[in-house]
């Protein structure tokens, strides 16, 4: 359908030259899928995911050791037409967006074989996985990707049938990349175009401390959980967790003026143009602009 809808474009497009590579690119695509669904058969389904999942984060743990190492190593968003985005996290897939939505495909994996393999070390590095792919996620300052997470996540649980269980088991092997996410968001001089490469390099290899240390204990979460058996213990805790965060959505709808205002000012900010985040990338982060 993809395919079909970028090669239907041509009838409006202003570069055919460039539309018709897209066409190209989307066969490529197609032909990999098509291929994939071809040669894979049941049995191997679960190794090809984690041979994915393992690759991915790979490329993601050599994007963020170079952002944690080596801040000063030049532009990070190579393709890009936004003046301000020189210090989003891109390399080394060249685009902060692609690089973002990657990071995204590896966490939805991992957070998959984290739950149901069957291996138990495979079941410990997949959690650990997701420790080294959120802050990669988070460094490219993308959000259409969190969208994207957030829609995997709710395919997930309406996938499974025992929901009650999933949602616990992702909440406890989300802990570790919460914590990550949090502490890489306090860095402020990673989350900004250093002025000094030396801060940041400090701050940096603070980070790649921590982060290594919460993916030790990461491992160690599905061992745990599997301990934990869904009852009225799990119950409660979603109850309470729900009951949160419908207050916290009616403070911000109170706080907006009430859904209609609330509406309205996402209509303005999403046409408003790009924000201007000065030296702190992290800003767009919390923008509505489309």
């Amino acid at each position: 359908a993809l395919g079909a809808w970028v090669w239907l474009s041509l009838v409006w497009t202003a570069d055919v030259g460039q539309t018709v590579r897209e066409g190209e690119r989307v066969l490529v695509y197609v032909a990999a899928a098509t291929l994939l669904l071809l040669a894979s058969r049941r049995p191997h389904v679960p190794a090809l995911v984690a041979s994915l999942a393992a690759a991915i984060t790979a490329v993601c743990l050599f994007a963020l050791a170079v952002r944690l190492f080596d801040p000063g190593n030049g532009a990070y968003q190579v393709l890009s037409s936004d003046p301000q985005a020189g210090f989003r996290l891109a390399r080394p897939l060249g685009y902060a967006n692609a690089l973002a939505i990657f990071a995204v495909i590896g966490m939805l994996l991992a957070l998959g074989l984290a739950l149901r393999a069957r291996a138990p070390l495979v079941r410990a590095l997949a959690s650990a996985a997701l420790v080294v792919l959120a802050p990669t996620l988070y460094f490219t300052y993308g959000r259409g990707a969190w969208l994207g997470l957030a829609g995997g996540v709710a395919a997930l649980v309406a996938a499974e049938r025992d929901r009650l269980d999933v949602l616990v088991r992702a909440l406890a092997l989300g802990a570790a990349p919460a914590v990550a996410l949090l502490l890489a968001s306090r860095t402020a001089a990673l989350t900004a175009d250093p002025g000094s490469v030396a801060a940041a390099t400090h701050d940096g290899r603070r980070l790649a401390v921590a982060i290594a240390v919460l993916a030790l204990a990461a491992a160690c979460v599905p061992a745990a959980v599997d301990r934990f058996r869904p009852g009225a213990a799990a119950r409660r805790i979603l109850v309470v967790l729900a009951v949160l965060g419908d207050a916290v959505a009616v403070a911000v709808l109170v706080r907006a003026g009430g859904p209609a205002s609330a509406a309205r000012r996402a209509y303005h900010a999403f046409n408003a143009p790009a924000p201007l985040v000065g030296q702190d990338a992290s800003a767009r982060l919390f923008s509505l602009s489309g």
